[in-house]
């Protein structure tokens, strides 16, 4: 005989929340990803301004352009000579999420080759 009380009564309260719970997760992880990402293209943008801006007016310039795309350069160098070179700029952008704090770095190669 049935007392008509259900030992299983609510389990698909909880089961719901736990799928509901590994949703949110897994999309907090995939905007948090997405996020990681486009920081590491405008850096990598960034870097390849600052290099021809280095390339053609020299490091004060690229620090100008650094500034303006919110990067740090950590290196700008020269190698070849007045009509063949070529500028190596290293630039480092900060990747901020909930408090932690990465640094994103890329380096760039531009110049200019006589003919």
């Amino acid at each position: 005989m049935s007392t008509g009380h259900d030992d299983q009564a609510g389990s698909g309260t909880v089961l719901i929340a736990a799928v509901l719970l590994i949703g949110c997760l897994l999309a907090g992880l995939a905007v948090s990803a997405a996020a990681y990402l486009v920081k590491m293209e405008q850096v990598s943008q960034a870097s390849d301004l600052t290099v021809l801006a280095a390339a053609g007016f020299g490091c004060d310039a690229a620090e100008n352009v650094a500034a303006t795309h919110h990067v740090e350069i950590l290196s700008c160098e020269f190698a070849g000579d007045a009509f063949d070179h070529v500028a190596i700029v290293t630039v480092a952008g900060e990747f901020n999420l909930f408090g932690f704090k990465s640094q994103i770095t890329q380096t760039a190669y531009g110049g200019k080759l006589a003919n």
